[in-house]
């Protein structure tokens, strides 16, 4: 990504997209799921170039972002009309204009956790993807998914346990 001052950054939409692009989908990914993460993520960036100019710095972008995205991806989820339409036909010429290149989604490696994160609950899902992946403290985790903190330590220790219960179920666990 191209350096610049913090206030260029907040008010440039190019670079902003270009920096939380990976971080706005995989959020996306983790809510709403592969098939509804491309059309969440390109909502909450449309989102943000109609407010680009009321940020005064790029923690606030960040934090609005996660927000955003966390409650479009829960509008997806809800949008029964991307189930009643059809994407392009996979022979039609000109599907390949329109594939989208997804982001490097962070593994363990093998990305054994990873498989494993994606079988839990998606209430347990984001949270931990918050916590460990995008670095998120509860607090802010909170604030994003509207609940208390408390809430959101509690469905983190329980989604710890669940995760040690798959991985031990699939013999993964050290």
């Amino acid at each position: 990504m191209r350096e610049g001052t913090v206030e260029e950054i907040v008010k440039s939409p190019s670079l902003i997209v270009e920096k939380y692009f990976d971080m706005v989908y995989r959020l996306a990914r983790k809510v709403a799921g592969e098939d509804k993460a491309d059309d969440a993520t390109q909502n909450v960036f449309m989102r943000y170039m109609k407010h680009c100019r009321e940020f005064d710095t790029e923690e606030h972008v960040k934090a609005w972002l996660l927000r955003v995205t966390y409650n479009c991806a829960n509008t997806e989820l809800k949008n029964t009309w991307t189930e009643r339409t059809t994407g392009i036909p996979e022979n039609e010429d000109r599907y390949d204009e329109f594939a989208i290149e997804e982001p490097d989604i962070p593994d363990d490696g093998d990305s054994t956790i990873y498989r494993a994160v994606q079988k839990l609950p998606e209430k347990f899902r984001t949270v931990i993807h918050l916590y460990y992946y995008e670095d998120c403290p509860t607090k802010e985790i909170a604030r994003i998914t509207g609940q208390k903190d408390a809430t959101v330590r509690t469905i983190l220790a329980r989604g710890r346990k669940r995760l040690e219960q798959i991985l031990a179920k699939e013999g993964q666990l050290i």
